[in-house]
């Protein structure tokens, strides 16, 4: 604000809104975040929403769903096991592996950023979708499918705590914006191994220096 700053644009997650068993959340939906990553981006929220309001500050949020594709680090999901079958390890998945995510390319969260800033309304919030719904154990199964590790390298490991069941958001407002997505996620998953296959240099990099836990 003091730089004379007057657009400012947060990128948050789905999570704020913690778990459904069914249907959808969106815009209208309460803040119900279940654990603290996702309850820091609700006071992420809060603080700019009251920035907006005390100082005129012109302000958009997107809550997106879980992205993916090249370059992504090796802590989340999709990249950790790639990395563990293509070093031939055992690919883990928390509890029944039956958890729903919502899976969006990067690419694709990408573009809706930018068609919020070109085209959202001020104080606007957003959710970024894609309606492409896949359990932890389905994507573990095509990652060693793809990569050619038998489907007796998936380990079943204790849940971890406050691991909600499933999100799922509906971006029709953000549709309405003209923005869509483009990349399927079976698709979009493929092309994302084969990043990782002819990319290891790039990725041994952050295995040494982050210490190889994959």
């Amino acid at each position: 604000r003091r730089c004379g700053i007057e657009r400012v644009h947060y990128v948050s997650t789905d999570e704020v809104y913690g778990h459904t068993e069914a249907g959808t959340f969106d815009e209208r939906s309460p803040s119900r975040p279940r654990n603290p990553y996702a309850a820091g981006k609700a006071g992420g929220e809060a603080v700019l929403h009251a920035y907006g309001a005390s100082y005129g500050l012109k302000v958009t949020i997107t809550n997106a769903c879980n992205t993916y594709g090249p370059r992504q680090a090796l802590d989340r999901l999709i990249p950790r096991l790639i990395v563990r079958a293509i070093l031939g390890k055992s690919l883990p998945v928390y509890g029944d592996g039956q958890h729903i995510r919502e899976w969006l390319h990067v690419d694709d969260h990408v573009a809706a950023i930018l068609e919020v800033l070109d085209k959202g309304a001020p104080g606007g919030t957003y959710c970024v979708g894609s309606g492409e719904r896949v359990s932890n154990l389905s994507i573990a199964q095509q990652i060693a499918e793809h990569v050619g590790l038998g489907q007796d390298g998936i380990e079943l490991v204790e849940d971890r705590r406050g691991h909600d069941r499933r999100y799922a958001v509906d971006s029709s407002r953000l549709q309405e914006l003209g923005w869509r997505p483009g990349q399927g996620f079976d698709a979009g998953l493929i092309e994302t191994v084969k990043w990782y296959l002819d990319n290891r240099i790039w990725w041994e990099h952050f295995v040494r220096t982050v210490g190889g836990n994959v």
